[in-house]
């Protein structure tokens, strides 16, 4: 695994965003009070986005249709043909082995990391962490370190990196239109040295997350 920059395919301006809340709430209908001050808010199905462009639904008799599903790497290029950015993560430029200074300076002001694990039976996962820009700590160009921090107690990404000790990393900074791919091996620790440097609002992180890229 390696580490790559990537611009995000959407227009400038419009930035996604990710808020992390974890609510304990008697029922559905409590949650949504809580979320949303009283205002239960619905995700249903729309006809505009919120530009007031039409959203166009695909029916399933096309979505589900197989006929031309690619299966082998010829059939891919045939779709996407070979282009200066190299073919595959060997020798494509921006891949790197390490962390360059420009990476560094992306995780120092980033809120904001997906954590891409796996199950032993190969079952995906990703867990959003965010807090405060440079909440995730560069120990050197092969080392980062991410905190855990008290939440719903629910270890899913955390149970997979136990099983499965290979992680994907991107970064996110709201405002920007590029993104930072990293990837390597995990080993989560509970040094007390280590949780208390990683303390935020006056607690010490709950374990420590120390991905070795490769």
């Amino acid at each position: 695994m390696t580490v790559e920059t990537h611009k995000l395919a959407f227009e400038p301006g419009y930035v996604w965003t990710a808020v992390l809340v974890i609510v304990f709430a008697a029922n559905l209908n409590s949650l949504a009070n809580v979320l949303f001050k009283g205002k239960a808010k619905s995700y249903s199905s729309k006809t505009k986005n919120k530009k007031g462009e039409a959203i166009t639904h695909i029916p399933e008799s096309l979505g589900l249709n197989s006929e031309y599903d690619l299966s082998t790497l010829e059939e891919l290029r045939a779709c996407i043909p070979k282009g200066l950015s190299g073919s595959t993560v060997s020798n494509a430029p921006k891949v790197k082995t390490k962390l360059d200074e420009l990476m560094v300076g992306f995780i120092e002001q980033s809120p904001f990391v997906h954590l891409s694990t796996s199950s032993k039976d190969g079952l995906p996962f990703v867990s959003p962490k965010g807090d405060a820009p440079g909440f995730v700590k560069v120990v050197n160009e092969k080392t980062i370190i991410i905190p855990d921090r008290p939440g719903n107690k629910l270890i899913f990404g955390l149970q997979n990196i136990i099983d499965n000790p290979h992680v994907g990393l991107c970064f996110q900074i709201p405002g920007t239109c590029s993104t930072l791919r990293v990837g390597g091996r995990a080993q989560i620790s509970n040094n007390p040295e280590l949780l208390h440097l990683l303390a935020a609002r006056r607690r010490d992180a709950v374990v420590a997350i120390r991905v070795t890229i490769e």
